[in-house]
């Protein structure tokens, strides 16, 4: 080999090695052009989970299992299995939640200030990631054996709430194996995914959040009218309390043991929604 060669080879490696490891803006343009082939044929995912919260002013964590059911492009399903028993729906047209006890659903302008980041999470985890990246800085530190995204909020709507997403695809790009959130006030939620099934059919039904004017499983008609008129005039508890709390037990829960006195002390356990303050979001 010529002495050129040697020092070309050199002068190129010496090079490569003061590159930072975080890919650049053109690398991560490809990293989620690859992601975006790899879900492009995905018609639905469902997968378990395990998520861990991490509560930051009380040094305490709060541990919850469940299930994901994803119908792409737009419409997710989030089950809490018991103790917590309660499901979630994020949709193009709202979101929504079911207990034992009731449940609610509102749109988007309801859920107020939450409503772009819950809509942000739907497209973490199945949608089009380039659409993330008006509102977040995107970077990909890690692509050996799947790859490694990192959000950082660019819009002062999501930078109040989160300080950063994270999320692990397997292999083949189209399954999630992790989510990492870390909140504004410290608190940090690590869910992780079982197992990915694909194309797996799915009944519509369960993806249809309950009605708008939802009340009490076999609540008589009167009642039922009734809470539909307290629901317009936002008096009722649904329909005042489900828009900040949808969100907050989407990636976590704080209502079993002391977590639930120490963050809500306004919603007793069992009650018909879920508990202000218990999760990744709260008012």
């Amino acid at each position: 080999m010529k002495r050129r060669d040697l020092l070309v080879g050199a002068v190129a490696t010496a090079t490569l090695a003061g590159l930072p490891r975080v890919a650049r803006a053109d690398g991560v343009s490809d990293a989620l052009a690859q992601i975006a082939k790899a879900r492009a044929s995905v018609k639905t995912l469902l997968a378990p989970f395990s998520q861990e919260r991490t509560i930051g002013l009380l040094s305490a964590s709060v541990k919850s299992d469940g299930e994901m059911t994803l119908v792409r492009p737009d419409a997710l399903r989030w089950e809490l299995k018991p103790p917590d028993a309660i499901t979630y729906w994020i949709t193009r047209d709202g979101f929504g939640y079911a207990t034992a006890k009731g449940g609610a659903n509102v749109g988007k302008s309801a859920a107020g200030r939450f409503g772009a980041v819950l809509a942000d999470m739907l497209i973490l985890l199945g949608g089009d990631l380039e659409k993330l990246r008006q509102r977040y800085e995107l970077t990909v530190p890690d692509q050996v054996g799947g790859m490694t995204l990192v959000a950082k909020p660019r819009a002062e709507e999501v930078a109040k709430l989160i300080k950063q997403l994270e999320m692990r695809v397997g292999p083949e790009l189209w399954s999630v194996q992790r989510v990492v959130i870390e909140e504004k006030g410290g608190d940090k939620s690590v869910i992780s995914f079982g197992s990915v099934s694909r194309d797996v059919k799915v009944d519509p039904a369960r993806m249809k959040p309950p009605a708008r004017s939802a009340s009490r499983p076999g609540a008589p008609a009167r009642d039922q009218g009734a809470a539909h008129q307290r629901q317009e005039h936002g008096q009722g508890q649904a329909a005042h309390a489900a828009p900040p709390r949808l969100p907050v037990q989407l990636i976590g829960d704080g209502q079993r043991g002391g977590h639930r006195q120490a963050t809500d002390r306004r919603a007793p356990r069992g009650g018909d929604g879920p508990g202000h303050g218990d999760g990744l979001l709260r008012a």
